[in-house]
């Protein structure tokens, strides 16, 4: 019996170290941008300037543009104003970000220097295969300072029309920073650089304007109807209404947005 219950507290302290070890694994959720954000890197800055349905398209000078998805992936880059590098469909991240993650898809990749290396030109581009992997979560070292970043590998491999080895890429994303900070590569052009300075512009602080019930108002009903908006510089991920300190609404939000509206019925008032 005493053997069993040594057995079953070792189990027990086993699952509490896991779980400990779980809740402490670095991970990092995608960031949202807005019009005016900049990216300072270390051949220039990039304003964004454009939000499309699926794109951010940032600019610098000189025609220079990095077309990036929602999920951060490349879509495409131009520099004088022609297109340099372009994946269709672009790969597609998948958010959180852990070490480990990772992903493939086929498509087809427009590339000045795949069109070097591969000997052709065609109008088409190449049929490619795109893989990407988290590979580690460490210090990076950029002219803005050490960030703690994740590192992920990119791979373009069009062996299809040839036997050359694949493009490779990596680029470390910051959690801190909420961008890439750093990537390098062979024939990477636009996509290798490394950020000189971090754009940390002021967060608006956390603000909970309650519309209903309004203030004062006197409540007669058993239950009432609780609405109103949360708004957060830094974006609000989780919206919690407690009544008498037991909690009776929660509302989560996947992506941090930096308004949520909030709306709750049949809220015991507890009037009687």
């Amino acid at each position: 019996m005493t053997r069993a219950c040594c057995t079953l507290s070792l189990l027990a302290a086993l699952a509490l170290v896991t779980s400990a070890a779980e809740a402490q694994k670095p991970r990092a959720e995608r960031p949202t941008y807005s019009l005016g954000d900049k990216w300072i890197r270390s051949d220039g800055v990039y304003d964004l300037i454009r939000i499309e349905k699926d794109l951010y398209v940032f600019a610098a000078d000189g025609g220079r543009e990095v077309h990036l998805t929602k999920e951060l992936a490349v879509a495409r880059t131009l520099r004088g104003g022609q297109v340099e590098t372009e994946f269709s469909p672009p790969p597609r991240l998948t958010w959180p970000l852990e070490v480990g993650k990772w992903g493939v898809s086929t498509g087809v990749s427009r590339n000045v220097f795949l069109r070097t290396i591969y000997g052709s030109d065609p109008k088409s581009g190449f049929q490619a295969t795109f893989t990407w992997k988290v590979e580690t979560y460490e210090d990076v070292n950029v002219a803005a300072g050490t960030l703690k970043a994740f590192r992920i590998s990119f791979s373009i491999d069009a062996r299809l029309r040839s036997n050359l080895p694949p493009l490779e890429l990596q680029m470390w994303y910051a959690p801190e920073a909420r961008q890439f900070v750093k990537a390098e590569g062979q024939s990477a052009g636009l996509m290798a650089f490394q950020v000189v300075a971090i754009d940390r512009p002021a967060t608006a602080p956390l603000q909970v304007a309650l519309n209903d019930p309004k203030d004062q108002a006197q409540v007669t009903t058993d239950a009432i109807i609780v609405a109103g908006k949360v708004t957060s510089g830094s974006g609000v991920s989780r919206v919690t209404i407690t009544l008498n300190g037991k909690e009776v609404s929660r509302q989560e939000e996947r992506t941090p947005k930096k308004e949520v509206a909030t709306k709750t019925n049949d809220v015991e008032s507890n009037s009687r």
